[in-house]
Order: C-alpha cells, then structure tokens, then sequence
C-alpha cells in the first residue's frame, strides 16, 4: 500500500493506492472520501487535526 499527502491551503489531500487485498476505499471512505478498490482518496480540512501521525 501507497500513502501519498501533501499541504494545499484548504487542507491536506491523501492520495491511497494498493494491489492486492487491501482496498483502500474502506479507508477513504473513513475519512470522507472515495474510490476504488485500488485507488482512492481524501480531503482533510485545514481547521480539523489530522488524525495520523506522520513520521
């Protein structure tokens, strides 16, 4: 699985890929977004804490 974020000025936008079994719009989904199976993503407003921690 893929992770890839990055900083805009209305939030922070994460882009999910995977092959295989994981499906990576059960996350997206979480977090108010979509997708596919192997493709999917999210927006995280810029005025509410981001629920990961990045390391």
């Amino acid at each position: 699985m893929g992770i890839v974020w990055y900083k805009e000025n209305d939030g922070i936008h994460v882009s999910l890929r995977a092959q295989g079994k994981v499906d990576v719009s059960k996350i997206a989904v979480k977090y108010g977004g979509g997708g596919h199976k192997n493709a999917s993503g999210f927006a995280w407003p810029e005025n509410k804490k981001f629920p990961w921690k990045v390391i």
